[in-house]
């Protein structure tokens, strides 16, 4: 038999900090989310976003990976669509942050 004590135990620590994460960023005043630049796909989305721009996490979700071209105002899409070069420049677990324009689920 093999003693899966390890794994389990580090799952449930994976498990419980993301939870912690989710809870820190949902309360969060703004919106956070999590781009995986190499899956290129939104993985989290905080509940502010629904505040802020009129979607719904799960509305984001539908999107897919589209979802930046649905909600990113047309004049920052070139930063947007050059953005993913920065993969190359950062190590694994470093963080970019950036600000820009998205358009309300209304349109504005």
């Amino acid at each position: 038999t093999v003693d899966v004590t390890d794994r389990k135990l580090a799952e449930q620590a994976t498990i419980y900090a993301r939870k912690q994460f989710e809870q820190i960023a949902d309360t969060a005043p703004g919106i956070v989310y999590v781009y995986d630049l190499t899956l290129h796909r939104n993985v989290y989305v905080s509940r502010g976003i629904q505040q802020v721009l009129g979607y719904s996490p799960s509305q984001i979700e539908s999107l897919g990976s589209n979802f930046m071209s649905k909600l990113v105002h047309p004049d920052e899409m070139p930063f947007v669509r050059s953005g993913t070069g920065y993969k190359h420049f950062l190590n694994d677990g470093e963080i970019f942050e950036h600000e820009m324009s998205c358009q309300h689920a209304d349109q504005t």
